[in-house]
């Protein structure tokens, strides 16, 4: 229908011309789909081509025809602008004119000959790692009625699904299965989509506030220099807490080099629960003596009160999250 109401505008453009005493070109420029929001039409730039690069006669041209086509009484509007002569079509119209054709075609409306080609029509998108639901259902129905409207319409179509078991999404759930839930599978078979969309909510959850401890470490790095002084004897309580030298080494350059913490680099699952503490130890001594000075050694009271408030605010989670 779409198309019909196109080849109609082209139509009444080419004898708008004729009636103002023009020859249509050979070749009529092709319309351009209004993308505007709220309106539906076409838009035609013949009246530039008629001018030849004179922009007072395109608008004059454009003028005579959007009057002519206006005439017709058959779009909700037709207006011209910079040259253009746009063509908004008639929502009414248009819907009756579907309801009727299809009313009249009955059965066979849409039903074409066979298309030369092949399309392929991917949809569903199943999700191996979360529950399927009424979403997902919608989208089935969806891709399973185009199809079939494409088919009837003389398409060779390939129904095709992607099973989503690559990806981010994947990656985070397996983690958060074999670090904290190996073997802890509902024994109800339909339950373990469900279940495995939760891990993938709760391995999300884990990954951000990691993200949001190794923030931390990186702002106190940069804020607190008496922290950093400290540096030195938490890396040997480090070391004779059993934490690989390779491991130590690694801290180091991160914390003296200012380089963004990665927690997922060293070889000791221990060591961050360690280093954590030795940061709490640290900001509560420092907490102490600014009780006394009112300054630490170059950190002023707030600063040192905001960076106590977000470690507190970590640390209420850590045993659980990280």
């Amino acid at each position: 229908m779409l198309e019909q109401e196109e080849q109609y505008a082209a139509n009444a453009i080419a004898r708008a011309l004729q009636e103002m005493g023009y020859t249509p070109p050979p070749k009529m420029p092709a319309l351009r789909r209004i993308t505007f929001e709220g309106k539906w039409g076409v838009a035609s730039t013949v009246a530039m081509q008629m001018a030849k690069g004179d922009k007072a006669k395109a608008g004059e041209v454009a003028a005579g025809i959007a009057e002519r086509l206006r005439a017709l009484h058959h779009f909700a509007d037709v207006y011209a602008e910079n040259g253009y002569v746009n063509c908004l079509f008639d929502f009414d119209r248009v819907a009756t004119a579907v309801v009727q054709a299809v009313l009249s075609a009955g059965d066979a409306y849409g039903h074409g000959a066979p298309i030369p080609g092949r399309v392929m029509i991917e949809y569903a998108q199943l999700n191996t790692h979360k529950e399927f639901h009424v979403g997902h259902l919608r989208n089935v129905a969806l891709g399973a009625a185009l199809v079939r409207i494409m088919r009837f319409a003389g398409y060779d179509v390939v129904a095709a699904s992607y099973i989503g078991d690559i990806g981010l999404h994947v990656i985070k759930c397996l983690w958060c299965y074999r670090e904290f839930h190996m073997g802890q599978e509902p024994t109800d078979p339909a339950q373990r989509g469900r279940w495995l969309g939760e891990l993938y909510v709760e391995g999300d959850r884990r990954l951000a506030y990691r993200k949001n401890v190794s923030d931390f470490i990186e702002r106190l790095v940069l804020e607190d220099m008496v922290f950093n002084g400290q540096v030195d004897s938490i890396m040997k309580e480090l070391i004779h807490a059993g934490i690989p030298h390779g491991d130590v080494a690694k801290l180091i350059g991160v914390l003296a080099s200012h380089k963004p913490f990665d927690p997922t680099v060293y070889a000791n699952d221990d060591m961050i629960s360690i280093f954590w503490e030795h940061i709490g130890a640290e900001l509560r001594s420092e907490k102490r003596r600014d009780a006394i000075k009112h300054q630490t050694d170059g950190l002023n009271s707030d600063s040192l009160a905001g960076l106590w408030a977000e470690y507190q605010r970590l640390d209420a989670h850590f045993k659980t999250w990280w």
